[in-house]
């Protein structure tokens, strides 16, 4: 075999050499390539695991949130067709109240529009009225209030100025019980044409419950 051989032998055995050498260093980037897209696969997956973990919880909290505002519409709606009724307690107090101040003239009006609602309740204050030992008129008096906007809750109309101290420690005795009430002089009192009698006047259960 002679020189030039030999040499041209030798040129490709480096060669060969050389192509291995990168040949392995391709392949060991390409897996440390492949590692690193696998690990950042890997942590992409854990962030998007969190994000719908996240959103899932935040879409459970608002579920629960529109279920209970649901609830709430529904027992609100449920609550403003129930008639408007005065609790035991209630009912206790406001006779002991009653009782405890001097007897005067009183009487019970129910508005027509509302009187599903609030008739049995305007019949419980004439009650709770007689028994503790007021004079109250003779019967519950159904009234038609005029204006472009139905009154709501107790108001109480008295006309005299000698009524006055009267109709206020009625209407005293209804708020501290929790019911919305207003007292005002009027000269207009429904049935009612004695002047030195006090005239309760039963509106539309308020919005805000039995109060």
């Amino acid at each position: 075999m002679n020189i030039k051989t030999l040499k041209k032998i030798k040129r490709v055995t480096e060669i060969s050499i050389v192509f291995a050498s990168l040949t392995a260093v391709i392949i060991a980037a390409i897996a440390a390539i492949s590692s690193a897209i696998a690990a950042a696969l890997g942590i992409v997956a854990i962030i998007f695991d969190v994000y719908i973990n996240k959103k899932n919880e935040e879409f459970e909290i608002e579920s629960q949130k529109q279920r209970s505002n649901e609830r709430q519409k529904l027992l609100h709606l449920q609550n403003l067709s129930e008639p408007w009724v005065l609790s035991s307690n209630q009912q206790s107090a406001i006779f002991a109240a009653f009782q405890a101040i001097p007897a005067n003239k009183i009487a019970v009006h129910y508005v027509y529009d509302d009187a599903k609602r609030v008739y049995g309740f305007a019949e419980t204050i004439h009650s709770i009225l007689t028994k503790s030992g007021h004079d109250t008129w003779g019967y519950l008096a159904g009234i038609q209030p005029t204006g472009s906007a139905p009154p709501v809750g107790i108001h109480i109309r008295y006309k005299s100025d000698t009524a006055r101290p009267f109709a206020e420690n009625v209407a005293n005795i209804l708020i501290k019980n929790g019911l919305e009430t207003r007292v005002y002089q009027n000269q207009s009192l429904g049935h009612v044409n004695e002047d030195d009698r006090v005239v309760i006047w039963v509106c539309q259960k308020p919005s805000t419950g039995d109060i």
